[in-house]
């Protein structure tokens, strides 16, 4: 069986390796490493951070080591983490708080930073949005607003002025209303009141020519005939079928050759 032994007589010191010999061969192999170089291999795994590496046996004892060890208080101040790597042989490093502090410091230092920007860019955001939402609201209360109140909000004071608003012109649409049946009245009754004496008049359902639908039109359509007497019930009848539920069709005047009618039309 191979195996790794560390032979040490106070004088002299051996890293002896027994490599694996075929039974019944008759005789032994080992060799001796050097210790020199095992050392030199060390030295390429120092660096800032690991600055002691040793090559230890199984007691502890050291077989070959590289770097500084450092004193007590640097002890306390340093890491190490072993690695075993065949028997009971291990490789021991020594890494420097210093190092690692420096390094963590470096890394916060950075950290910070970077949060300064990023608080930069939030801020300058925060900017931009308040131009694009904030001015454009205190525009609006210095436009709208007659009596501005510094204690309530913009969008509190907005909101008033267009909640008066739409209730002024509800208020204002309702007299239009009021003020287009009678307007409708008064021209129907000047209509009427103007007819020849004598002539022929029929009203029918006079009632669709007052709706308070805002959107009720009333036309007058005058009509005349050549030659013969012109049928103004019939066409008043023909009309009055052809038109929507909810429109009228009244005769305002009706003679020999020519008749007069207005009718209504709720469509939109």
């Amino acid at each position: 069986m191979q195996q790794l032994v560390y032979v040490e007589n106070g004088e002299a010191a051996y890293l002896i390796y027994c490599p694996v010999v075929a039974e019944g061969a008759g005789y032994d192999v080992f060799y001796i490493l050097n210790r020199l170089e095992l050392a030199s291999l060390l030295d390429s795994a120092l660096s800032d951070d690991v600055v002691y590496v040793a090559f230890l046996d199984e007691t502890g004892r050291v077989v070959a080591e590289s770097g500084r060890m450092g004193d007590e208080q640097g002890r306390d101040e340093s890491v190490s983490r072993d690695f075993t790597v065949l028997n009971p042989f291990t490789i021991a490093a020594r890494i420097s708080s210093d190092s690692m502090m420096a390094q963590l410091s470096e890394v916060l230092q950075r950290a910070y930073y970077a949060i300064i920007a990023f608080s930069a860019l939030a801020l300058l955001l925060v900017l931009l949005a308040m131009r694009s939402t904030y001015m454009p609201l205190r525009e609006l209360t210095q436009k709208f607003v007659k009596e501005p109140q510094p204690e309530h909000g913009y969008i509190e004071q907005l909101d008033r002025v267009f909640s008066h608003t739409v209730s002024e012109n509800r208020s204002l649409q309702s007299k239009i209303s009021q003020y287009r049946i009678s307007m409708q009245k008064s021209v129907l009754d000047a209509l009427i009141s103007s007819g020849s004496e004598g002539g022929e008049r029929d009203f029918g359902n006079i009632e669709p020519f007052f709706t308070m639908e805002p959107d009720n039109r009333i036309f007058v359509v005058c009509m005349r005939c050549k030659g013969e007497a012109f049928p103004a019930q019939e066409v008043a009848e023909i009309i009055r079928t052809s038109l929507p539920e909810g429109d009228a069709c009244a005769i305002l005047e009706a003679q020999e050759e020519r008749a007069a009618m207005s009718l209504t039309d709720g469509t939109t």
